[in-house]
């Protein structure tokens, strides 16, 4: 889970990197925002998506804030693609929250669940995940979400993204 580092390395790493910096940095590579892909050319965006389970708090912090664009909200919810299931369950609940309290938009809570890049798609691959179909069901039962995206959250449910995430995403 830790990556390239050692554990005793960690916490000189969570105090040295500004997790903001480094993801306007990457933001900066990703061609207008049209290739967000492209976050992976930056050394510091790997270190944190490799290490990602030490900075969920740095990342929901960023998400929660004004003052960042909805591109460099995209950049920080994909560093948190590298979670364990468990953890990247929670994040989304907290994603969920954020929406909630409108502090991220619809696009960006969708992005958390199905992940656009395709890197994990954790939400999708383990659609079947007791945790999962509780936080599924919980995004179903919210009013404020679209009915386009609580069609995709049945598919999700359904299984419709599983095999094609399997196929395409690994």
């Amino acid at each position: 889970m830790i990556s390239d580092f050692k554990k005793n390395t960690l916490p000189q790493l969570r105090g040295k990197f500004d997790y903001d910096s480094i993801i306007l940095s990457a933001e900066k590579r990703t061609v207008g925002g049209v290739d967000a892909s492209a976050a992976f050319d930056d050394t510091g965006f790997i270190i944190l998506h490799k290490n990602s389970l030490f900075f969920t708090q740095n990342a929901i912090n960023f998400l929660d804030s004004k003052r960042y664009t909805n591109q460099q909200k995209i950049i920080s919810i994909i560093c948190m693609e590298d979670l364990p299931l468990s953890d990247y369950v929670k994040f989304c609940y907290t994603c969920k929250t954020l929406f909630d309290n409108r502090k991220i938009d619809e696009s960006l809570l969708n992005l958390a669940f199905t992940d656009a890049l395709g890197k994990t798609a954790l939400i999708v691959k383990n659609f079947d995940n007791n945790e999962v179909i509780t936080l599924l069901d919980d995004v179903l039962d919210d009013p404020a979400v679209s009915i386009i995206f609580k069609d995709e959250i049945r598919d999700i449910l359904a299984g419709k993204y599983a095999a094609f995430s399997d196929n395409i995403y690994t």
